[in-house]
Order: C-alpha cells, then structure tokens, then sequence
C-alpha cells in the first residue's frame, strides 16, 4: 500500500494510522515521552514519501508495546514456567464469615521465597499495613509482591513490553538501572507487603492504588530510589465504591487508631521498624505501580471505555 505525500506534524501521520488505542494513548500520554520522541512527534513529517512511511511504521510499533504494556498491566500473562501459581503458606486460622461477608481463613503468599515471607509477616506483625486487620483474629492474611513477580524474574523479563514503554518515558539508560534494581529485589521485603486478602485482590486488579508521599505530602517520584524514610500512602480507586463504608482500617491518618471507612484520600502511614534484616518496601515501587495503572485509567476513559480498553490487538 502506498501513501499520499506527508502532511502536517509527523504526530498527524502517527495518529491517522494509528488503532483506537494508540490514538488514545497519542492524546493524552504524549507528555510521558522522552524529548527525543516529543520532539520527533512535533516535527515535520520526512519529505521523502518512503522516509515517512518507515518512520510511521517504527510508530505504530511503539503504540502496540505500549497496547501490550498497559492491557497486560499488574495482571501479566506469561507462559514462562517459574511464574506458576503461587506457593501457598499456612499457619493457624478458622474458617468463618465476617459481618460483611469476607471469609476467613489460613494466611497464604504470593511469594516466592518463603524466607522473605517470614521476614515480611515479623516486620508486619502479620498484619495488613492499610487496613490493621491481622492474622490472629481469623482474618486471611497474604504477602503481596508491589511489583509483579513475573516482571522481573529472569534474564529475559527485561525485554517484556512493559520495560520497553519505559524506555519511551526515561530512555534505555535509566530502565535498565530501575530494572536492575527491582530484579535484585524483586523477591525480597523490599518488594513485599502484607494485605488482608479482600485489599490484596484488589491491588492485585488495579482497583484501589497507593500513592507514596513524604509526611509534608510531597510525593515520591520513581527517581527518588534512594528514599527510606517514613511516608504515607494515599488511597485511591479506580471507580468509586458503591457503599465507602464497606471497607474499614484502623490506619487511617488522623483516627487515632479507630475504626473508619477507608475513603479515598485517606492515608495510612508506612513507619519502618528498627529490623535491618527486614526492609520496608520501597516507596518508588507503589510510584511506578501507580503510574502505569493511572497512564491505563487515563487510556481507558479517553477512548470512552469503562472498566476495560478496547486494543487493536483484542
């Protein structure tokens, strides 16, 4: 197929080529690009018909990695064999219903590493850091990783789509350096928390998230790696709650350790404990999360679609 002569801006070829989806992310993650790409989108198109054509085809490329990043975002689908189902731990609990009809039961784990899930339970005391519920009043308590496991689990993760998006946002340089750092920490309390199970199937679908601020509510960008102490966790929901009440913790910032709905914008503070052996999670790893799920949520409602995105792959 041939192509009329280049017009416009080159973004005006990209986006008349690209599916719904790339047109989406065109319109409102244009500014998450590195100068480099901004600047090449804001240029004018190549005179020559064949330079044009090639330049939009390394386009388009780029819009389906980055399709492929935030539809397969935190839920990744991999074939490779050491991201099987979890392990499961047990340890002491009765399986009974809650007055909102939660079950509870034994505390299971995501991890990998059991040694590292012991180290997580001891630095938080088995007990959800967002809502306070803990294991020894019968609730299900489990370890998450904040950073899916299947991200980083081998070598060859690191040329999954969603390290190769980033390297459209902060250049190879600087991925590769986060992804090395998340690598070495991927299975260890660095890039662990506990949850009580109903909070931990949300994280788990992107429907409640956890913006990391210093205590003067700055928040915490990725760069910031170096970051160890105190900070808070903002709460947000990808939809609003039907009923706000229905979730309760006694964490949130300001009750003094009463019971209260958990709403959005309320927080809940991440104080480390004096176990060097037992890190706490790093805050940049809640940042990038919420940074990839916020680019999807974005993506999603500028193409009219609730709940889900309509890629061009789909």
């Amino acid at each position: 197929m041939t192509y009329g002569e280049p017009t416009g801006t080159f973004y005006d070829n990209v986006h008349a080529r690209a599916s719904p989806a790339g047109q989406s992310f065109l319109r409102v993650g244009r500014g998450c690009l590195t100068h480099e790409l901004q600047q090449q989108l804001n240029n004018p198109p190549p005179v020559n018909a064949h330079e044009c054509e090639t330049a939009v085809v390394e386009w388009l490329e780029r819009l389906s990695i980055i399709e492929s990043a935030l539809i397969n975002f935190p839920n990744v689908h991999t074939r490779s064999p050491t991201s099987a189902p979890a392990l499961a731990r047990s340890a002491a609990g009765v399986a009974r219903q809650n007055e909102i009809g939660v079950p509870y039961g034994p505390v299971r784990s995501t991890g990998r590493d059991l040694h590292a899930v012991e180290a997580c339970h001891e630095r938080d005391d088995s007990e959800c850091v967002i809502t306070g519920s803990n294991m020894w009043d019968g609730f299900p308590i489990e370890i998450a990783h904040i950073i899916p496991f299947a991200l980083a689990n081998e070598t060859r993760c690191r040329q999954m789509d969603l390290w190769r998006m980033l390297e459209f946002f902060w250049g190879i340089d600087v991925t590769s350096k986060l992804y090395n750092q998340i690598a070495r920490e991927l299975d260890t309390t660095h890039n662990m928390v506990t949850l009580v199970i109903t909070i931990h199937r949300m994280f788990d679908k992107g429907t409640i998230t956890f913006i990391p601020k210093t205590p003067n509510g700055d928040r915490i960008p990725v760069s910031f790696s170096s970051y160890s102490g105190i900070y808070n966790l903002e709460v947000h929901y990808s939809t609003p709650l039907r009923v706000p009440e229905l979730i309760q913790s006694t964490k949130v910032i300001g009750q003094n350790g009463a019971a209260s709905a958990l709403l959005e914008d309320s927080s809940v503070q991440i104080l480390p404990k004096p176990l060097p052996s037992h890190p706490y999670p790093r805050a940049i790893y809640f940042t990038l999360r919420e940074l990839i799920l916020w680019l999807k949520r974005e993506c999603e409602d500028n193409i009219g679609i609730q709940g889900s995105i309509v890629w061009a792959s789909e």
